[in-house]
Formats: C-alpha cells, sequence, structure tokens
C-alpha cells in the first residue's frame, strides 16, 4: 500500500511555503525529518522524525521488562503518550541509529506490542482570495435560507428553527493554535473550570499545569496561540474553530454552524506540520478530559493528514469511540480516491474490529458552491462519508480578522459544527446516533454519488429531525425478517418496514448456542425507511441470532419491538484434493485396449463429498457432467474413447454445496 504525503500551501503577503510532493520539508523545532527511503530500498517510510520511534508494550510487560528493552537499546529518553493507562512511549534513539533499524529491533522483542515511525503530517488546506466577500457565508446556507444557496450546509435552517448551538457541549480541535481572544471566538472558548491560570500548578492533576483553554503539544506549554506577531502561526486553527463556533447574532464577522458552543485546543501543529505523536498526545489529552474531568466532549476535529497507518493513533481513536467520541477527519487534498490509496487519519477504522458495531469516525470530502466535488478532494464510495462546504469559506483568523481559504481542511469543521448542533438538539443523542444523523440525512448529490458512502453533501436542515427529541413515539415494527448468508463472515438482513415515526432502524446480533441466543450488541444502524442491511465481521460455519427495531429519539429514546431471525454463516471452502493419481487395468488377450481408468485422490480436509469430471476439450472447463462420488475416493471409468488424450479434476464439496472454485489442474492421460 503507498501513503502520500498531504500538501498544504500557505499564501500570505508576508508568508509562503509549499510542501510539495517529494520536496523536503523544514522540521518542528524538537526534531529532524527523516527523508522516505530512495527508491529500490526495502521499505519505503512517509516522512518522519529522525532519531525517535513511538513504541508500544504488551500490557503483560511489566515496569521492569520495559526498562530492560529500553536500556538495552540505549534508548536516551521517553515518555508516555498518554499520562494514564497506556503502554505506548515515545523514544529517543541514541546517536547513529536510524529509525528503520531501531524498529527492526524493537518488533523483536517479545515483550513489544508494535513500533512504528513517529509520521510527519501537516493541514488539509489551500488559501484562496483573502477579499472573497459575495456569498461568503454561503456554507451556512440551504435551499430555505435567505440569502440561499442549495449547495450549503443548510446551518440557517436551524437557526431559523432556534437551534443556535448548547454551551454544554463541547469540541476539541487537532490542529494548529487557535487565538483565544478572537471576538468572534472568545466567548466560545473552554475554560477549564478546575484550573487557576498563571499558578504554575496542575490544579486539576491531569498532567498539564495551567492548561486553561487546552494545551499546546508542539511547544510543550500552556499557551495555545502563539500568533499575535506572525498571523500565518495558528492561522489554520483559528479558521477551523470560527466555522465550528464563531459566535453568531453579534453583528460582527462570520457565524459559526454553532452560535454557542464550547472549543477546547489540542494544538500540535506548527507553521510546517507536526508529528502524529502530538496528534496522540493530544487526543488522548481531550479524552482525558471526558472520562476523568466530567467534559461533555462530543466531537473532535481533525482538518490535517499524511504519513502512513500508525498503529498508536488507531489505539487513541478507538479510545474515543469507547467513550462515544466522534472523530471526524480531512478526506484529503490530493484529489486521489481513498478506497486504493489510503489517506490518514481519515481512514483509520473506528468499530473495534467489527465489535462496536458503529464507527467513531467520519470522513470528509469537500464540495464547492456549484455542488461539484472539489478539483483538489480526496473521495472514496466506501472509505469517505459525506461532503460539506470546502471552496471558498470565509471564517476567523489572526489579529480579530477574517479569511477564506479552501480545502477538505474547511469542509471538516462544518461537519464537527453539525455533529455539535447535533448533540445540543438533543443532549440523549449519542455518538452513534449523531453520526447516523449526519450520514444519513445527507442530501443526494450528483457529484459524490458514488464517491461517497453516503452519495451526499452534509445537509443540517434535514438532519434536525434525526437530532431533536421525536413529538410522536415508534409505532409498528419491522417484520418478515429474513437472514440469508452471503459468504463465510456476511449475511444479508432484509425486512419490511411497517414502523412509522422512526429516525433509525438498530441492527443487533449474538451468537446461537443450541438454538440458544447469546447476549445480544448493536453491530450497525440503517436509516429510517431501510429494508436492509448487510452484517459482516462474522465467524464462518457459526450460528447467529439477529434482531432489527426501529427508533427514534421521543422521550429520550423510544423503540418498536423487534423482528428476529436466525441464520449459519457459510464454511469455508474445503482444502483442495491431492495426491491424484490414474491406473490403467491390466491388460488380457482379448482387451488390448487401454479404454477403462481408475482414477483416485486423497482426502481432503473439509469436504463432505467429492465430484469429478473427464473431458476430451482442453478448456479447463467440464464440457460433460460433474460426477458425485459421495466419499468415495476413487473411481473407475469405463468406455473410454481408444487413443485419446482426455482430460480429468477432482472437486472437494462441503456442507454449503460449495465446490472449490479452483480445484488444482486438469490432469491428462492418453487411452491406447
Amino acid at each position: 500500500m503507498k501513503f502520500t504525503l498531504n500538501r498544504r500551501t500557505y499564501r500570505w503577503a508576508a508568508f509562503a511555503v509549499v510542501l510539495a510532493a517529494g520536496a523536503a520539508a523544514v522540521s518542528p523545532a524538537d526534531a529532524s525529518v527523516s527523508r522516505p527511503a530512495q527508491r529500490g530500498s526495502a521499505t519505503p517510510l512517509a516522512p518522519h522524525a529522525a532519531g525517535r520511534l513511538i513504541v508500544s508494550f504488551k500490557p503483560s510487560a511489566s515496569a521492569a521488562a520495559k526498562e530492560q528493552v529500553l536500556t538495552a537499546r540505549g534508548a536516551k529518553h521517553h515518555q508516555r503518550l498518554a499520562t494514564k493507562g497506556t503502554h505506548t512511549e515515545l523514544v529517543d534513539l541514541p546517536a547513529g541509529v536510524s529509525v528503520e533499524e531501531a524498529m527492526a529491533s524493537y518488533k523483536a522483542d517479545p515483550t513489544v506490542r508494535f513500533a512504528e515511525p513517529d509520521y510527519l503530517v501537516t493541514s488539509d488546506f489551500t488559501s484562496n482570495d483573502p477579499l472573497f466577500t459575495n456569498d461568503s457565508l454561503w456554507g451556512m446556507q440551504g435551499d430555505a435560507s435567505v440569502p440561499a444557496n442549495q449547495f450549503g450546509t443548510g446551518a440557517a435552517e436551524a437557526w431559523a428553527a432556534g437551534y443556535t448551538g448548547s454551551s454544554n457541549v463541547v469540541v476539541g480541535v487537532i490542529d494548529e493554535g487557535i487565538q483565544v481572544t478572537h471576538p468572534d471566538l472568545l466567548a466560545n472558548i473552554w475554560v477549564n473550570p478546575y484550573e487557576t491560570a498563571g499558578n504554575s500548578i496542575d490544579d486539576d492533576r491531569n498532567g498539564f499545569v495551567d492548561d486553561v483553554n487546552g494545551w499546546d503539544f508542539f511547544n510543550g506549554d500552556a499557551s495555545v496561540f502563539d500568533g499575535a506577531a506572525n498571523p500565518a502561526i495558528d492561522a489554520h486553527g483559528t479558521h477551523v474553530s470560527g466555522t465550528i463556533g464563531g459566535v453568531g447574532g453579534n453583528g460582527l464577522g462570520v457565524a459559526g454552524v454553532n452560535w454557542s458552543v464550547k472549543i477546547v485546543s489540542a494544538k500540535f501543529l506548527g507553521p510546517n506540520g507536526g508529528y502524529i505523536s502530538g496528534a496522540v498526545k493530544a487526543l488522548n489529552y481531550l479524552v482525558d478530559l471526558k472520562v476523568n474531568h466530567g467534559v461533555n466532549l462530543v466531537a473532535v476535529n481533525n482538518s490535517w493528514g499524511g504519513g502512513g497507518y500508525s498503529q498508536a493513533m488507531s489505539d487513541s481513536i478507538n479510545a474515543a469511540g469507547d467513550q462515544g467520541v466522534l472523530f471526524i477527519a480531512a478526506a484529503g487534498n490530493s484529489g486521489t480516491n481513498n478506497d486504493t490509496t489510503a489517506n490518514y487519519p481519515s481512514n483509520y477504522d473506528c468499530t473495534r474490529g467489527g465489535t462496536r458495531g458503529w464507527d467513531c469516525v467520519v470522513a470528509v470530502a469537500a464540495i464547492d458552491s456549484s455542488g461539484g466535488l472539489a478539483s483538489f478532494s480526496q473521495y472514496g464510495a466506501t472509505t469517505v462519508d459525506l461532503g460539506a462546504p470546502g471552496v471558498g469559506i470565509t471564517s476567523s483568523v489572526p489579529n480579530s480578522t477574517y479569511s477564506s481559504y479552501s480545502g477538505t481542511s474547511m469542509a471538516t469543521p462544518h461537519v464537527t459544527g453539525a455533529a455539535a448542533l447535533c448533540a445540543s438538539m438533543n443532549p440523549t443523542n449519542t455518538g452513534a446516533a449523531i453520526r447516523n444523523a449526519l450520514v444519513a440525512s445527507a442530501a443526494p448529490t450528483a457529484s459524490l454519488s458514488g464517491r461517497t458512502v453516503s452519495g451526499g453533501r452534509l445537509d443540517i436542515g434535514a438532519m434536525m429531525q434525526y437530532c431533536l427529541p421525536a413529538s410522536l413515539p415508534v409505532t409498528g415494527a419491522p417484520t418478515a425478517l429474513t437472514a440469508t448468508p452471503t459468504g463465510t463472515t456476511t449475511v444479508a438482513l432484509l425486512w419490511t418496514d411497517g414502523a412509522t415515526n422512526e429516525t433509525r432502524f438498530d441492527i443487533e446480533r449474538a451468537l446461537s448456542n443450541a438454538g440458544t441466543c447469546g447476549t445480544f450488541a448493536i453491530v450497525g444502524q440503517a436509516a429510517a425507511n431501510a429494508t436492509s442491511f448487510n452484517s459482516i465481521g462474522m465467524t464462518a460455519a457459526t450460528y447467529y441470532c439477529f434482531r432489527v427495531r426501529a427508533a427514534n429519539s421521543y422521550n429520550g429514546v423510544d423503540y418498536s419491538p423487534y423482528a428476529e431471525a436466525t441464520a449459519r454463516t457459510n464454511s469455508p471452502p474445503p482444502a483442495l484434493p491431492g495426491s491424484f493419481s490414474k491406473v490403467a487395468p491390466t491388460n488380457n488377450a482379448r482387451n488390448r485396449s487401454r479404454t477403462a481408468l481408475t482414477l483416485s485422490w486423497a482426502t481432503s480436509s473439509g469436504a463432505t463429498r467429492y465430484e469429478y469430471c473427464v473431458d476430451k476439450i482442453n478448456d479447463n472447463v467440464c464440457n460433460g457432467t460433474w460426477v458425485s462420488t459421495d466419499t468415495v475416493l476413487s473411481i473407475v471409468i469405463n468406455g473410454l474413447s481408444s487413443k485419446t488424450k482426455h482430460y480429468w479434476q477432482v472437486h472437494a464439496v462441503n456442507g454449503n454445496g460449495v465446490t472449490d472454485a479452483n480445484a488444482g489442474i486438469w490432469w491428462t492421460f492418453t487411452t491406447s
């Protein structure tokens, strides 16, 4: 698999940096950048920090064992990527040891779970004309707003209905820093209620001193804004934040999707990018605020990308998903297909291997004001969820001003803002319910058809019906549920939609033992009025129970009765038959023509019967009939044509009637 470094271009009057494909990047202050391996090297790596490595130990490893591993390899310094409950460390390598060498050494140790580079990542945006003024907030408009743009998010329709957000909802911005004093952001910046500013004490004991508005993981301090003297610094994070939560109704500047919300800055990007270890620390910090400090964190915005797959990042994203936190990520700006060339972090899976039942990652493509997929935007029919406005987006920037940028970076905060708005409409909405609302309500869009999972764009006006507490309970129920195995790990569910007032269907699954269903767990959700679902990630030749019910948010949550069904996944194909042989009968005086033959083969693991075919045509297809032998491993064939070349093959068949698709070559023999 190839990984590409996302590129960004800044264009301001006094500042210009271009990170182009293959160009060296100026490193953050704490480390240099190791170049990718040259053509012909064994394992090319995406750009990463030289001199350090991310190492994760197995949970069973003792503190002494970890220290021994690090000491034996000359680790100069190491630090945990989270302050509590983690086995993952950022390790400084001794002088002269390459990242590749160190990775191989650590991976060879039985106490090590994984070792990987600290990848370089950058923000996903491109600046354009800063004086852009015509319909500068088109991304907030909808087809029913004034002014109107049918390809906007429809946020203005929610405002008109009285839904402008809530200060009880918190989102994290993992990005550059934020100008927390910006007049369009100040009221919506999170303030740590347990921390006293400037006393140099970690009052809330979370491992970060004076983290009043968040933390700067790039510089390692509590100052989340460093752009007062240079407006190029922290511009991206400030712009993203304005789209999520620029104060509305104040007669000033812009309005975000939420007029009221709380934004936590988790800065890890500097002027030329940052490293994946910083992103891991930032996400762990935010999740700790939710788990141990009561912060109502609903979603985190990730308008950045690059580098290769990081197990440490995947672990942290899944830990966030365990807490119901949505990880909303930019699809990338290389114009490529994420289904075929993965882009991180938007391509991470956050389902705990399918066991959670929903994916906490929401990947976002960019569209323009005419509804077209932006020329730079990456896409993916199975990996990018929906589109959102990302071209000519005006928002807040440092020095209390405003500017217009383009990129999937700009599309992503529209979706993060929508998630926060959905949470404000009904505090009982779970992360899974909010994700379902975002995707199920997406407006069909021609440019996104076959290029995103939903085939549509963010539609906050339509999303409201999924987020608001229902005024009526669910009536009726799904009926006639059928479960049909479609493979060794997949089952197709079909039902009749007999429910009304539902906003979704919950799909649940349990193991079945001798006809008794085990503990059910939600494995997916389907949109209102749906009649099908494809259940995946199961074990071959195993019985499962399925049930489906309709749901909405009436009085918090309301459900219909279940429709139920059972199914057994298919058995895996049997092993290839082997030890093929052919023996001609003994000649005698009366019959010197060898027109009979004994064919035999060895037992095939997983087979319940066998079938063979003898043919005269060499086209690798049985032109006659496949003849079953049941479990017999040898057959005598009579009446063959003399002095003729024949072809034969044996298939192994299992209990599902599935034959091995390629049970070996067609063997040949010629009669005499």
